[in-house]
């Protein structure tokens, strides 16, 4: 069995055998799905904030709420080589992301030792002309 697994965004997979159906969220009937998969504990968020296209009803029951719309949806179902050059992009999109985030952070730290240590600096300059 190759790439039984598809990628349903955000570094979200699952089994591609198990999944019964995929539809937009306007629907009445995933709405109705939403509801009973809550109140059995068996409704999972894969968005990571972000608004969701699309409702994935799994063989169990599981419900899982997807930022990916149904039809790329279906294209990562069917298209085995298209799921890992597609999850390598989102990999690639998600690590410039913390790139960006964790220089921006960096910059800010190295501006607030610098002032400190141009405070301990003057200090040490008043002590040695006390001595």
């Amino acid at each position: 069995m190759m790439n039984q697994f598809a990628n349903i965004g955000m570094g979200t997979v699952v089994q591609k055998q198990r999944v019964l159906f995929i539809t937009s969220p306007q629907s009445t009937t995933a709405q109705r799905y939403i509801e009973v998969a809550k109140k059995h504990n068996k409704y999972h968020n894969a968005t990571l904030n972000h608004k969701y296209r699309s409702v994935i009803v799994m063989d169990e029951g599981t419900v899982i709420i997807s930022p990916i719309k149904p039809m790329t949806l279906m294209r990562r179902f069917n298209d085995v080589e298209g799921v890992d050059e597609e999850m390598k992009a989102e990999e690639k999109n998600a690590e410039k992301d913390k790139a960006a985030v964790s220089a921006d952070e960096d910059d800010g730290d190295i501006y607030e030792d610098d002032e400190v240590e141009d405070e301990s600096e003057d200090e040490e300059d008043v002590l040695d002309e006390d001595n």
